[in-house]
């Protein structure tokens, strides 16, 4: 009868054994916790402390250089960002790894700036020019003449040119006539049209002077 009742006793004894360790792995396992989370928020401050030394606040980190070339997979050049005295030029390549596109300062200290788009043969189509007080757009031929049509604004005068490879112009807007006897030179109003022969000379214009 004595061994019946030790039996429950032994049990019980068990359990409060069992109770008592198990409160003890928590209190462990929250200490260890508490001191990770305080150990990863020391890191974190003192990352943070050091980066606002080494980098000044608001600040970003720069890569400084005079050029920058973009490679493609073989390791062949197909762009490039460089900078001088004159200003930043970008050049990148189009089809058949021929100049795409460059976009450059003025020429000739105009403090302005230049855009070109070229075709697949690498000559010029597209120009977007600016200068001090004057821009201009040309669509076709790089060449002085050619098969071309060209708009200009600025400094007084506002037109747009038209022009093939035989020479021939025709002019809409402002433009500058010379009186081949005296050699006097006027300018008509944005409102005129005027046609020029492949020798230069008005051969047809209106308004009427």
């Amino acid at each position: 009868m004595g061994a019946i009742i030790q039996q429950p006793q032994v049990f019980m004894d068990y359990v409060r054994r069992l109770e008592s360790q198990n409160r003890m792995v928590k209190r462990v396992g929250f200490v260890l916790f508490f001191l990770c989370f305080s150990a990863i928020g020391l890191i974190a401050w003192q990352v943070k402390k050091i980066s606002r030394l080494t980098t000044p606040q608001g600040q970003t980190k720069i890569v400084s250089a005079n050029q920058f070339n973009l490679m493609d997979e073989n390791g062949k050049m197909q762009g490039m960002l460089a900078a001088n005295s004159d200003g930043a030029m970008l050049f990148l390549n189009g089809p058949n790894n021929r100049t795409g596109l460059i976009f450059s300062p003025g020429e000739g200290g105009s403090n302005g700036s230049s855009l070109s788009l070229m075709n697949s043969s690498g000559e010029q189509q597209v120009t977007l020019n600016t200068a001090d007080a004057v821009a201009w757009v040309t669509i076709g031929t790089k060449e002085s003449n050619g098969d071309k049509i060209q708009l200009i604004a600025g400094s007084g005068v506002q037109n747009v040119m038209v022009s093939d490879k035989a020479g021939f112009q025709a002019v809409l807007g402002n433009s500058t006539l010379v009186t081949p006897e005296s050699g006097e030179t006027r300018q008509t109003s944005v409102a005129a049209l005027t046609l020029f022969g492949k020798d230069g000379h008005v051969i047809w214009r209106t308004p009427k002077p």
